[in-house]
Protein backbone atom coordinates (compact mmCIF):
# COMPACT_ATOMS: atom_id res chain seq x y z
CA UNK A 1 0.00 0.00 0.00
CA UNK A 2 2.74 2.15 0.78
CA UNK A 3 4.76 1.67 -2.28
CA UNK A 4 0.88 2.64 -4.77
CA UNK A 5 0.66 5.91 -2.40
CA UNK A 6 4.44 6.70 -3.32
CA UNK A 7 3.82 5.94 -7.09
CA UNK A 8 0.70 7.79 -7.07
CA UNK A 9 1.70 10.75 -4.71
CA UNK A 10 4.04 12.82 -7.75
CA UNK A 11 1.57 13.14 -10.07
CA UNK A 12 -1.41 13.77 -7.98
CA UNK A 13 0.80 16.52 -6.19
CA UNK A 14 1.86 17.86 -10.06
CA UNK A 15 -2.14 17.90 -11.08
CA UNK A 16 -2.90 19.71 -7.76
CA UNK A 17 -0.17 22.26 -9.14
CA UNK A 18 -1.44 22.49 -12.78
CA UNK A 19 -5.34 23.31 -11.41
CA UNK A 20 -3.87 25.86 -9.01
CA UNK A 21 -1.73 27.65 -12.05
CA UNK A 22 -4.70 27.14 -14.36
CA UNK A 23 -6.97 28.97 -11.44
CA UNK A 24 -4.30 31.58 -11.40
CA UNK A 25 -4.05 32.19 -14.58
CA UNK A 26 -7.87 32.41 -15.86
CA UNK A 27 -8.25 34.61 -12.44
CA UNK A 28 -5.12 36.99 -14.24
CA UNK A 29 -7.12 36.84 -17.29
CA UNK A 30 -10.37 37.55 -16.01
CA UNK A 31 -8.76 41.03 -14.27
CA UNK A 32 -7.14 41.84 -17.33
CA UNK A 33 -10.39 42.08 -19.03
CA UNK A 34 -12.04 43.97 -16.77
CA UNK A 35 -9.13 46.58 -16.27
CA UNK A 36 -9.47 46.99 -20.60
CA UNK A 37 -13.31 47.10 -20.15
CA UNK A 38 -12.90 49.71 -17.61
CA UNK A 39 -10.20 51.82 -18.88
CA UNK A 40 -12.49 52.17 -22.17
CA UNK A 41 -14.94 53.31 -20.41
CA UNK A 42 -13.28 56.50 -18.68
CA UNK A 43 -11.62 56.98 -21.23
CA UNK A 44 -14.95 57.19 -23.58
CA UNK A 45 -16.46 59.92 -20.76
CA UNK A 46 -13.54 62.01 -21.67
CA UNK A 47 -14.39 62.27 -25.02
CA UNK A 48 -12.02 59.54 -26.40
CA UNK A 49 -13.82 56.52 -28.20
CA UNK A 50 -11.15 53.30 -28.28
CA UNK A 51 -12.17 50.13 -29.95
CA UNK A 52 -10.38 46.73 -29.98
CA UNK A 53 -12.09 44.30 -32.81
CA UNK A 54 -12.33 40.69 -32.07
CA UNK A 55 -10.29 41.10 -28.68
CA UNK A 56 -9.01 37.59 -27.79
CA UNK A 57 -7.41 36.71 -24.65
CA UNK A 58 -4.63 33.68 -24.73
CA UNK A 59 -0.53 33.17 -23.38
CA UNK A 60 -1.89 30.31 -21.34
CA UNK A 61 0.38 28.88 -19.38
CA UNK A 62 3.05 31.78 -18.49
CA UNK A 63 1.64 35.27 -20.17
CA UNK A 64 -1.47 37.12 -20.92
CA UNK A 65 -1.74 38.02 -24.21
CA UNK A 66 -4.56 40.65 -25.46
CA UNK A 67 -4.75 41.57 -29.03
CA UNK A 68 -6.87 43.74 -31.32
CA UNK A 69 -7.48 43.09 -34.97
CA UNK A 70 -7.24 46.81 -36.63
CA UNK A 71 -8.16 49.28 -33.34
CA UNK A 72 -9.38 52.16 -33.78
CA UNK A 73 -9.72 55.60 -31.95
CA UNK A 74 -12.18 58.78 -31.96
CA UNK A 75 -11.88 61.84 -30.31
CA UNK A 76 -15.07 63.73 -29.71
CA UNK A 77 -14.44 66.65 -27.66
CA UNK A 78 -15.87 70.35 -27.39
CA UNK A 79 -14.44 71.81 -31.13
CA UNK A 80 -12.17 68.95 -31.88
CA UNK A 81 -12.45 66.25 -34.04
CA UNK A 82 -10.28 63.38 -34.96
CA UNK A 83 -9.43 59.60 -35.26
CA UNK A 84 -6.59 56.85 -36.18
CA UNK A 85 -6.52 53.25 -36.99
CA UNK A 86 -3.66 50.21 -36.36
CA UNK A 87 -4.09 47.28 -38.39
CA UNK A 88 -3.16 45.23 -35.62
CA UNK A 89 -2.39 45.20 -31.94
CA UNK A 90 -0.90 42.70 -29.92
CA UNK A 91 -0.16 43.46 -25.88
CA UNK A 92 1.98 40.65 -23.76
CA UNK A 93 2.24 40.37 -20.19
CA UNK A 94 4.26 37.73 -17.92
CA UNK A 95 2.59 36.25 -15.24
CA UNK A 96 5.42 36.34 -13.41
CA UNK A 97 6.07 40.20 -13.84
CA UNK A 98 2.29 41.72 -14.67
CA UNK A 99 3.58 45.35 -14.20
CA UNK A 100 5.19 45.13 -18.13
CA UNK A 101 3.58 44.65 -20.55
CA UNK A 102 4.89 44.24 -24.28
CA UNK A 103 3.01 45.37 -27.50
CA UNK A 104 3.55 44.96 -30.91
CA UNK A 105 2.22 47.41 -33.51
CA UNK A 106 0.77 46.47 -36.95
CA UNK A 107 1.07 49.24 -39.83
CA UNK A 108 -0.43 50.77 -41.21
CA UNK A 109 -1.48 53.52 -38.51
CA UNK A 110 -3.34 55.89 -40.38
CA UNK A 111 -4.36 59.56 -38.33
CA UNK A 112 -7.44 61.85 -39.68
CA UNK A 113 -8.14 65.62 -38.51
CA UNK A 114 -10.14 68.45 -39.89
CA UNK A 115 -6.94 69.84 -41.14
CA UNK A 116 -5.18 66.43 -42.86
CA UNK A 117 -4.73 63.16 -42.75
CA UNK A 118 -1.32 60.88 -41.65
CA UNK A 119 0.00 57.40 -42.76
CA UNK A 120 2.42 56.08 -41.16
CA UNK A 121 3.77 52.73 -41.84
CA UNK A 122 7.08 50.51 -40.84
CA UNK A 123 8.96 47.33 -40.40
CA UNK A 124 8.75 47.25 -37.40
CA UNK A 125 7.68 48.59 -34.13
CA UNK A 126 7.41 47.38 -30.67
CA UNK A 127 6.80 49.59 -27.27
CA UNK A 128 7.02 48.40 -23.71
CA UNK A 129 5.42 49.95 -21.01
CA UNK A 130 6.00 49.39 -16.83
CA UNK A 131 3.74 50.51 -14.05
CA UNK A 132 2.11 50.08 -10.49
CA UNK A 133 -0.79 51.52 -8.69
CA UNK A 134 -1.74 53.99 -10.99
CA UNK A 135 1.96 54.97 -11.96
CA UNK A 136 4.05 54.93 -15.17
CA UNK A 137 7.30 53.94 -14.58
CA UNK A 138 8.58 53.51 -18.10
CA UNK A 139 7.53 53.61 -21.66
CA UNK A 140 9.93 52.62 -24.96
CA UNK A 141 8.87 52.79 -28.23
CA UNK A 142 11.00 51.43 -30.90
CA UNK A 143 10.56 51.76 -34.82
CA UNK A 144 12.64 51.00 -37.80
CA UNK A 145 12.21 51.43 -41.38
CA UNK A 146 9.22 54.09 -41.13
CA UNK A 147 7.84 55.98 -44.22
CA UNK A 148 5.27 59.27 -43.92
CA UNK A 149 2.50 60.37 -45.83
CA UNK A 150 0.67 63.64 -44.71
CA UNK A 151 -2.03 64.76 -46.87
CA UNK A 152 -3.29 68.20 -45.88
CA UNK A 153 -6.61 70.29 -47.02
CA UNK A 154 -4.76 71.97 -49.55
CA UNK A 155 -1.47 71.79 -51.81
CA UNK A 156 0.75 68.73 -52.47
CA UNK A 157 0.87 65.53 -50.01
CA UNK A 158 4.16 65.63 -47.91
CA UNK A 159 6.11 62.59 -48.04
CA UNK A 160 9.22 61.20 -45.85
CA UNK A 161 11.42 58.51 -43.88
CA UNK A 162 12.46 57.55 -41.35
CA UNK A 163 15.34 54.97 -40.58
CA UNK A 164 14.94 54.51 -36.76
CA UNK A 165 12.85 56.23 -34.01
CA UNK A 166 13.95 55.27 -30.35
CA UNK A 167 11.52 56.91 -27.48
CA UNK A 168 12.04 56.15 -23.85
CA UNK A 169 9.97 58.08 -21.08
CA UNK A 170 10.83 56.81 -17.44
CA UNK A 171 10.56 58.31 -14.09
CA UNK A 172 13.56 59.88 -12.75
CA UNK A 173 13.61 59.15 -9.24
CA UNK A 174 17.03 59.07 -8.64
CA UNK A 175 17.74 62.71 -10.30
CA UNK A 176 14.64 63.82 -7.88
CA UNK A 177 16.21 65.73 -4.66
CA UNK A 178 13.06 66.34 -3.03
CA UNK A 179 10.07 64.18 -1.80
CA UNK A 180 7.15 64.10 -4.86
CA UNK A 181 4.15 62.33 -5.29
CA UNK A 182 3.50 59.13 -6.87
CA UNK A 183 1.09 60.81 -9.74
CA UNK A 184 3.53 63.45 -10.00
CA UNK A 185 6.90 62.33 -10.39
CA UNK A 186 9.89 64.15 -12.40
CA UNK A 187 10.18 62.27 -15.75
CA UNK A 188 12.93 62.21 -18.06
CA UNK A 189 12.78 61.75 -22.03
CA UNK A 190 15.29 60.58 -23.99
CA UNK A 191 13.90 60.45 -27.93
CA UNK A 192 16.45 59.81 -31.06
CA UNK A 193 15.28 60.17 -35.14
CA UNK A 194 18.02 58.40 -37.13
CA UNK A 195 17.96 58.86 -41.05
CA UNK A 196 15.28 61.69 -41.37
CA UNK A 197 14.83 62.19 -45.26
CA UNK A 198 12.17 64.36 -46.47
CA UNK A 199 12.77 66.25 -50.09
CA UNK A 200 10.94 69.38 -48.63
CA UNK A 201 13.51 69.47 -46.02
CA UNK A 202 16.29 68.45 -48.35
CA UNK A 203 15.45 72.13 -50.60
CA UNK A 204 15.44 74.28 -47.84
CA UNK A 205 18.69 73.14 -46.11
CA UNK A 206 20.36 72.77 -49.96
CA UNK A 207 21.51 69.59 -48.26
CA UNK A 208 20.68 66.41 -49.17
CA UNK A 209 22.30 64.45 -45.94
CA UNK A 210 19.94 62.87 -44.03
CA UNK A 211 19.13 64.46 -40.74
CA UNK A 212 19.94 63.00 -36.78
CA UNK A 213 18.15 64.88 -34.24
CA UNK A 214 18.27 63.83 -30.32
CA UNK A 215 16.75 64.90 -27.30
CA UNK A 216 17.07 64.50 -23.76
CA UNK A 217 15.04 66.62 -21.59
CA UNK A 218 13.50 66.46 -17.36
CA UNK A 219 9.99 67.41 -16.93
CA UNK A 220 8.96 68.12 -13.49
CA UNK A 221 5.37 67.36 -11.61
CA UNK A 222 3.90 65.62 -14.72
CA UNK A 223 0.24 64.71 -13.11
CA UNK A 224 -0.38 60.88 -14.13
CA UNK A 225 -4.09 60.57 -14.37
CA UNK A 226 -6.88 60.76 -16.71
CA UNK A 227 -7.38 64.53 -18.12
CA UNK A 228 -10.06 65.59 -20.33
CA UNK A 229 -8.07 67.40 -22.78
CA UNK A 230 -4.64 68.66 -23.61
CA UNK A 231 -5.62 71.61 -22.12
CA UNK A 232 -6.40 70.28 -18.85
CA UNK A 233 -3.06 68.47 -18.71
CA UNK A 234 -0.59 71.73 -19.41
CA UNK A 235 -2.76 73.44 -16.91
CA UNK A 236 -2.53 70.96 -13.90
CA UNK A 237 1.23 70.86 -14.93
CA UNK A 238 1.59 74.79 -14.83
CA UNK A 239 -0.81 75.37 -11.23
CA UNK A 240 1.35 72.57 -9.63
CA UNK A 241 4.77 74.46 -10.79
CA UNK A 242 6.49 72.24 -13.54
CA UNK A 243 9.38 72.93 -15.40
CA UNK A 244 10.74 71.33 -18.15
CA UNK A 245 14.90 71.09 -18.68
CA UNK A 246 16.53 70.72 -21.92
CA UNK A 247 19.91 68.84 -20.99
CA UNK A 248 20.12 68.53 -25.01
CA UNK A 249 18.48 69.32 -28.40
CA UNK A 250 21.10 68.45 -30.87
CA UNK A 251 20.13 68.53 -35.15
CA UNK A 252 22.77 67.72 -37.65
CA UNK A 253 22.39 67.04 -41.13
CA UNK A 254 25.73 67.21 -43.14
CA UNK A 255 27.59 70.42 -42.22
CA UNK A 256 24.62 71.80 -40.60
CA UNK A 257 24.60 71.81 -36.73
CA UNK A 258 21.56 73.51 -34.08
CA UNK A 259 21.71 72.33 -30.33
CA UNK A 260 20.22 74.19 -27.49
CA UNK A 261 20.03 73.63 -23.37
CA UNK A 262 17.81 75.50 -21.06
CA UNK A 263 15.26 75.95 -19.25
CA UNK A 264 11.43 76.21 -19.46
CA UNK A 265 7.95 76.52 -18.01
CA UNK A 266 4.69 78.52 -18.49
CA UNK A 267 3.43 82.00 -17.15
CA UNK A 268 0.33 82.87 -15.42
CA UNK A 269 -0.71 83.74 -18.91
CA UNK A 270 0.19 79.98 -20.14
CA UNK A 271 3.25 82.06 -22.30
CA UNK A 272 6.62 80.15 -22.21
CA UNK A 273 9.18 81.20 -19.81
CA UNK A 274 12.80 80.72 -19.31
CA UNK A 275 15.72 80.52 -21.00
CA UNK A 276 17.50 78.83 -23.79
CA UNK A 277 21.18 78.92 -24.67
CA UNK A 278 21.52 78.04 -29.11
CA UNK A 279 24.48 77.28 -30.86
CA UNK A 280 24.30 76.53 -34.76
CA UNK A 281 26.61 76.10 -37.75
CA UNK A 282 26.22 75.95 -41.26
CA UNK A 283 22.57 77.93 -41.30
CA UNK A 284 23.33 80.52 -44.15
CA UNK A 285 21.69 78.61 -46.97
CA UNK A 286 18.22 78.64 -44.80
CA UNK A 287 18.75 82.12 -43.35
CA UNK A 288 19.58 83.29 -47.19
CA UNK A 289 16.34 82.38 -48.55
CA UNK A 290 14.30 85.11 -46.03
CA UNK A 291 14.36 89.02 -46.77
CA UNK A 292 15.83 89.60 -43.37
CA UNK A 293 19.49 91.36 -43.40
CA UNK A 294 20.36 90.90 -39.98
CA UNK A 295 19.96 86.71 -40.53
CA UNK A 296 23.55 87.46 -42.25
CA UNK A 297 25.36 88.01 -39.19
CA UNK A 298 24.95 84.55 -38.10
CA UNK A 299 27.16 83.26 -40.65
CA UNK A 300 29.44 80.36 -39.51
CA UNK A 301 29.73 79.25 -36.15
CA UNK A 302 27.13 81.69 -34.06
CA UNK A 303 26.12 81.21 -30.69
CA UNK A 304 22.58 82.97 -29.01
CA UNK A 305 20.94 83.24 -25.69
CA UNK A 306 17.24 83.82 -25.52
CA UNK A 307 15.48 85.00 -22.52
CA UNK A 308 11.50 84.17 -22.72
CA UNK A 309 9.69 86.59 -20.12
CA UNK A 310 6.17 88.92 -19.99
CA UNK A 311 5.29 86.67 -23.64
CA UNK A 312 8.21 88.47 -25.64
CA UNK A 313 11.38 86.72 -26.64
CA UNK A 314 14.77 88.70 -25.94
CA UNK A 315 18.35 88.29 -27.11
CA UNK A 316 19.75 90.30 -24.34
CA UNK A 317 17.58 93.25 -23.34
CA UNK A 318 15.76 94.03 -27.21
CA UNK A 319 12.65 91.94 -27.70
CA UNK A 320 12.48 90.27 -31.07
CA UNK A 321 8.87 89.19 -30.84
CA UNK A 322 5.98 87.88 -29.19
CA UNK A 323 5.12 84.44 -27.55
CA UNK A 324 1.30 83.53 -27.71
CA UNK A 325 -0.39 81.62 -25.15
CA UNK A 326 0.30 77.66 -25.43
CA UNK A 327 -3.58 76.82 -24.65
Amino acid sequence: MKSRLGLYLPFTVLASLAAAWSGIWYYAASKTEAVISDTLSREAELGRIWTCPNRHLSGFPFRIEVSCDAPTFALKQAGKTGGGSLAGLTIQARIADPTRAIAVLKSPLKLEAENGSINIDWQEAQTSLSGANNSLGDFVLNMSQVNILVKPPQGSDLTGTVNRININLAQDIDGSKQPYDVLSAPFKLLVKLDGIFFASLNSLTANAEPLNVELQLRATKVPFKPVSSREAALDAWRQAGGAISIALLELNKGQLHFDAKGDLNLDDEHKPAGKIALNFQGLEKIFAQFEAPGLAAFSGSSKLSLNLRNGKILVGPIPVSNLQAVY
